[in-house]
């Protein structure tokens, strides 16, 4: 009896601890079932990882300095677009000034009507007296007064005022540089105020004849706008021009030294010379070798009054030899 109440005692003995054994065992496994293994939950971090990698190397690519640099360079606009320009001599303008007197002050204006460049410019602005040069917006305006009143070159030498007629008046006043001339054409012009509005329409609204003042680009203005026909008829504006390139003794002075010295060259111009207050000017067409330029250039003394009428015209000269030197250096006979 003894040993079988000892068995049955050491078997209640270690049944708690078998039991305990057992719920372990199933509580393990629960856990197990609903918690993968550690091996599998890396894999959200390993597809990760090259996301970010990406999304890094674009940002980078957008803003490289290679990427804004290299379209300058490929598309450069020097390279496609100007091509190499061609070195082509050119007048020197510091010849040319070398040969004005100091003590004279000094309105010029040149021009290359081709080109359109200014190649030297003295005060083109300054409202000057010009003397008679101004008699050449005055015979533009005339003939055009008469276009507009429905009048013909061949109407202009039948009619006119003072007993004359409008081509003889125009021939004395631009060849001859008539004073009485140039007041009868001026008094007709100005009726009905329109000598003043027709100057303005050109744009040429600092020329006025009571007092007679101007500037070089009112000058150039009326020059530029008989060189390509803008004021008149063809007929009428050759009419001008002839009369302009019409010699007389006198027109080997001053800037006509030019066609005397330049083979070929024509020089249709207006001279203007006054001795109270002194005024040596002369300005025009000058064409050469297919080319034309507007040269304007007229002097008084200067507010030390050492300059001469003679001296002035000198120096002119000098100007225009200059010029007829740099033009054939240019364009060689």
């Amino acid at each position: 009896m003894k040993h079988s109440l000892f068995n049955m005692t050491g078997y209640q003995a270690i049944r708690p601890l078998f039991l305990l054994i057992i719920f372990a065992s199933i509580l393990l496994s629960a856990c197990t079932a609903k918690n993968p293994p550690l091996t599998e939950t890396a894999a959200p971090q390993e597809t990760s990882l090259p996301t970010v990698t990406r999304t890094k190397t674009l940002v980078f690519e957008t803003r490289t300095p290679t990427d804004t640099i290299s379209p300058v360079i490929e598309v450069s606009p020097s390279k496609e677009t100007s091509p190499t320009p061609t070195v082509t001599a050119k007048i020197d303008v510091s010849l040319l000034s070398s040969t004005l007197d100091s003590d004279v002050d000094w309105h010029i204006l040149l021009k290359d009507l081709n080109s359109g460049e200014i190649i030297l410019e003295v005060k083109p602005d300054e409202i000057f007296n010009p003397a008679s040069m101004i008699k050449i917006p005055l015979a533009l305006a005339v003939l055009d007064i008469n276009h507009q009143m429905g009048r013909t070159l061949t109407d202009l030498k039948n009619i006119g005022p003072e007993g004359r007629n409008f081509a003889a008046l125009l021939e004395a006043m631009v060849i001859l540089s008539e004073e009485e001339a140039s007041q009868a054409l001026e008094y007709f012009a100005r009726g009905d105020n329109r000598l003043r509005n027709t100057l303005i329409s050109w744009d040429i609204p600092n020329t006025t004849y009571h007092p007679r003042l101007s500037t070089c680009n009112d000058l150039a203005t009326a020059l530029e706008g008989i060189h390509h026909q803008h004021f008149l008829p063809a007929e009428m504006n050759d009419y001008l021009l002839d009369l302009m390139l019409v010699q007389t003794e006198n027109d080997s002075k001053y800037l006509g030294v030019i066609p005397g010295t330049l083979s070929g060259a024509t020089f249709a111009n207006k001279r203007g010379t006054m001795t109270g207050p002194t005024v040596v000017a002369d300005h025009g067409l000058l064409s050469y070798k297919g080319k034309t330029w507007i040269v304007i250039i007229a002097g008084t003394p200067d507010e030390n009054g050492t300059a001469t009428f003679e001296s002035i015209a000198a120096s002119i000269e000098r100007f225009g030899y200059a010029l007829a030197h740099e033009l054939k250096r240019i364009f060689p006979e």
